[in-house]
């Protein structure tokens, strides 16, 4: 496989990152995203939604927070080495993930910023999975016996 070449130079390469980042914080601030479907779409989403006697959005919304949780649970724990030389990697147990950082917290072990940021990003992107999870299996359970 070849690498894709970019025609942008490093320095507008970077610019163009710090755009996107602006761009994400401003969204995750805003808690609101927007996006286009065409008609045909937008008429069969507004007659499944009247079948379902749900708004719209509300709809929506939960049928992202459903495929939210199906992504967000194989999500890759980046390798992380640790100073004591263990590797901890999507192998590793939660609960020994868990450990690790409750026993940094207490000041028993020491990690770098850099491994304590990727372990509790990567918990807490498993806590929203299987929050998003729980109450899509709620919402399709509810719907289920309607």
């Amino acid at each position: 496989m070849t690498e894709k070449k970019s025609h942008l130079t490093k320095e507008n390469q970077k610019r163009l990152e710090r755009l996107k980042a602006d761009a994400h914080e401003r969204i995750l601030k805003r808690e609101f995203v927007q996006f286009r479907v065409d008609e045909q779409m937008m008429a069969l989403l507004i007659k499944v939604a009247n079948h379902k006697r749900q708004p719209l959005g509300v709809m929506v919304r939960d049928w992202v927070a459903h495929k939210l949780a199906e992504e967000a649970a194989v999500l890759p724990l980046p390798s992380v080495k640790l100073a004591n030389g263990r590797t901890l990697n999507e192998k590793s147990a939660q609960t020994d993930i868990e450990k690790i950082v409750l026993s940094h917290q207490s000041g028993r072990i020491k990690l770098s910023d850099k491994e304590y940021r990727t372990l509790m990003d990567w918990l807490l992107d498993r806590y929203l999975a299987n929050k998003y999870a729980r109450a899509s299996a709620s919402m399709f359970m509810e719907a289920g016996s309607a």
